[in-house]
C-alpha cells in the first residue's frame, strides 16, 4: 500500500515514516511533504492509496489539503494526525470523509489498526 505523509515537524515526520515502515514491508512511503501546498502536486503525481496529514500546518492545513484533494479527484483515503482534540476539527474532518483521526503522539497499535 502506498502511503503519503504530510507533517510540518521534521522529527515527527521521521518518526511517522519509521513507524509506518516498521508495521509492514507492504507499506511504501509514496512521498512526504511539510505542508499542503507542497503536498498536493506530489500527491497528484504519486497517487497514494492513503494520505496521512497533520491538521495544523503553515500555508495550507490538513483539512484544506483534503478538501483540495477531493476537488482534484484524488481517491486516496484521508487520515488526520493531530495534537488537538478539539471537537470543531473532528467535526470538519468527518464532514470531509476522513477515515480516521489519530492523536499525537501516535501509538503503533492505533496506526496499525488505521492502516489495516
Amino acid at each position: 500500500m502506498k502511503i503519503f505523509l504530510v507533517e510540518d515537524e521534521v522529527f515527527a515526520l521521521r518518526t511517522l515514516c519509521k513507524k509506518v515502515r516498521d508495521l509492514s514491508p507492504d507499506y511504501e512511503i509514496a512521498g512526504t511533504a511539510s505542508d499542503g501546498v507542497e503536498a498536493l502536486p506530489l500527491i497528484l503525481e504519486a497517487r497514494p492509496e492513503v494520505v496521512i496529514t497533520d491538521i495544523r500546518m503553515s500555508r495550507m492545513d490538513g483539512l484544506t489539503l483534503i478538501r483540495e484533494m477531493k476537488e482534484a479527484g484524488v481517491s486516496a483515503i484521508p487520515v488526520i494526525l493531530s495534537g488537538y482534540q478539539e471537537f470543531e476539527y473532528a467535526k470538519q474532518a468527518i464532514h470531509l470523509g476522513v477515515n480516521d483521526y489519530l492523536l499525537k503522539p501516535i501509538e503503533m497499535n492505533e496506526l496499525k489498526e488505521c492502516l489495516e
